[in-house]
C-alpha cells in the first residue's frame, strides 16, 4: 500500500491482510532492494534474520510471521507497529532541554533489557543454546508503541554461536557509534557487547548528548576507543550516584568488567534511579502528549493509503506507491538538536600511536586511519574490521619517514639559499 522507509540493502513497505467479512490487519513486508535480489550474501542475511526471528515470542521484540519468495524476491512479513523510535524523541527533549523523567528512563530500560535477556538466553527446539547477539542496539532500534510498549526491533545483523555463513572473522556489523570496542576491532562478542550498547543508549537517554558520535569515523572510533568517558553528571547533575556508577560498569571498555547480562543491568539501573519506572499508562500518555502531531499525520497517511488501495475505489490515471516518511532523518542533520557530549581529540591521529604501529605493526590495535563509509552510510556499517585497513608495516614506515625526509630537505636547501 505504501513505502514507509528504504536502506542501503532493502525497503520496508506497509500492507494489508484481508479476510471475510471485512477482516483486515496492517502488516510491515521487508524486502532486498530489487538490484541485490540475487546477491547471495544480502539473500543469506534476510533468511538468517528471520530464522533468528521465527524462534522468539516476546512481547517487547517485533514479531516476524513470514519468510516468503515471489518472482525471486525474498521478504519477511513483520507486526505492523505505531509509534516512534527513541531517536526523535532524544532530538526533541535534547532542543527542547527538557530532561526525561528517571520514571520514562526505567520504564524504557525495563523493558528493552527484558527483550535482550529472552533473546540471549534463547534455545532451540532441541534445547540448545543459541547464543543470540543483536549487534545493533541503539536508539533507533528501539520503538515505544502508542500503547507504551518498548520494543527491540532489527536483528538483522543479530549473530548466533557459532555462525559464520554470513559474518566472517574480522567483519564488523553495526552502528559505530554504539559499538563495543571488541565489536569495532571485529573480534568475537557475546551478550555483553548488547550490554554496553545499551549503556551507550541509558546514557544518551539521561544526558542528552551522544557519547560517541562525532563528525567522522575517524573521530567517532577514536572516541568509543579512547575517549575518556565524561561523568553522566556533567550534563545532568541530579543523576544518583550509584546510577553513574552502574552506566560506568555498562560502558567499561573491558567486557569482563561490564555486566555479565543484560537482566543484571537493567536491574541496576532501576536501583540507582531510586524512583519506579513508569507503566506502559504513563509512557502511552507522555508520548501522545508530546507527539500527537506526528502521531495524528501518521495515521492520517496510512488512512489515506488503505482508502486509496481498498478494492472497488476508483483509480485517476497512473498512482505511484505513497511514501510515508519516516521519523529518523540523516544524523548529519540533528548536530544542533542532539549535540555529542565534549570532545577532546583532533582530526590528527596521534603521533604516538602512529610511531606504536609503525614500529610493531600489531594486529588489534586502533590505528589512525578513516575506513571507506560502507553502504553509503558511515553510522552504519556491515564491512571490514579496523585490521583489514591497516596497511603494511613496511608502509607504515615509509609514511612516517618520508615527511621527515622532506622536511629536512627543505631545510637544507633553506639554509644553502641564506649561505648564499
Amino acid at each position: 500500500m505504501a513505502r514507509l522507509a528504504t536502506g542501503g540493502m532493502g525497503e520496508i513497505f506497509l500492507a494489508r491482510l484481508e479476510g471475510a467479512a471485512g477482516f483486515e490487519k496492517l502488516f510491515v513486508v521487508k524486502r532486498i532492494l530489487p538490484h541485490l535480489a540475487d546477491d547471495a550474501r544480502f539473500r543469506g542475511m534476510l533468511i538468517a534474520e528471520a530464522q533468528i526471528a521465527s524462534k522468539m515470542s516476546h512481547a517487547n521484540i517485533c514479531q516476524v510471521y513470514e519468510l516468503g519468495e515471489t518472482d525471486g524476491q525474498l521478504y519477511i512479513v513483520m507486526e505492523y507497529l505505531e509509534g516512534i523510535t527513541m531517536l526523535p524523541l532524544l532530538r526533541r527533549c535534547s532542543k527542547e532541554n527538557n530532561p526525561l523523567d528517571f520514571g520514562f528512563v526505567g520504564a524504557v530500560i525495563q523493558q528493552a533489557t527484558d527483550a535482550l535477556h529472552y533473546a540471549h538466553e534463547l534455545r532451540d527446539r532441541n534445547g540448545e543454546y543459541m547464543g543470540i547477539v543483536h549487534r545493533d542496539v541503539t536508539p533507533s532500534n528501539i520503538f515505544l508503541t502508542e500503547s507504551g510498549v518498548a520494543k527491540i526491533l532489527d536483528f538483522g545483523i543479530a549473530k548466533v554461536k557459532d555462525a559464520t555463513a554470513h559474518t566472517q572473522p574480522g567483519t564488523v556489523k553495526g552502528k559505530y557509534a554504539y559499538m563495543a570496542p571488541e565489536q569495532l576491532r571485529g573480534a568475537s562478542v557475546d551478550r555483553r557487547a548488547d550490554v554496553f550498547a545499551l549503556g551507550v543508549a541509558t546514557y544518551e537517554m539521561l544526558a542528552l548528548r551522544r557519547l560517541f558520535q562525532r563528525k567522522t569515523d575517524y573521530l567517532t572510533f577514536r572516541a568509543v576507543m579512547e575517549q575518556p568517558i565524561p561523568d553522566v553528571r556533567r550534563y545532568r547533575p541530579d543523576v544518583p550516584d550509584v546510577l553513574a556508577e552502574t552506566l560506568n560498569r555498562a560502558l567499561d571498555r573491558d567486557p569482563d568488567q561490564r555486566y555479565e547480562t543484560a537482566r543484571l543491568f537493567g536491574t541496576a539501573v532501576l536501583d540507582g534511579l531510586g524512583k519506579r519506572p513508569w507503566t506502559q499508562g504513563e509512557l502511552s500518555d507522555f508520548l501522545k502528549a508530546s507527539f500527537s502531531s506526528e502521531l495524528h499525520q501518521r495515521t492520517a497517511e496510512v488512512s489515506q493509503a488503505i482508502h486509496r488501495t481498498k478494492p472497488g475505489t476508483p483509480s485517476v490515471g497512473r498512482q505511484t506507491m505513497p511514501l510515508i516518511v519516516q521519523d529518523d532523518p540523516p544524523l548529519d542533520d540533528d548536530e544542533d538538536e542532539f549535540p555529542s557530549v565534549e570532545s577532546t581529540l583532533s582530526d590528527a591521529p596521534p603521533l604516538e600511536m602512529l610511531r606504536r604501529n609503525a614500529n610493531t605493526g600489531q594486529p588489534g590495535d586502533f590505528v589512525g586511519t578513516t575506513p571507506p563509509p560502507f553502504g553509503g552510510d558511515s553510522r552504519t556499517g556491515s564491512g571490514p574490521s579496523l585490521d583489514a585497513l591497516l596497511p603494511p608495516a613496511s608502509q607504515q614506515r615509509r609514511s612516517i619517514l618520508w615527511p621527515l625526509v622532506a622536511v629536512a630537505a627543505v631545510g637544507i636547501a633553506g639554509a644553502a639559499l641564506f649561505l648564499v
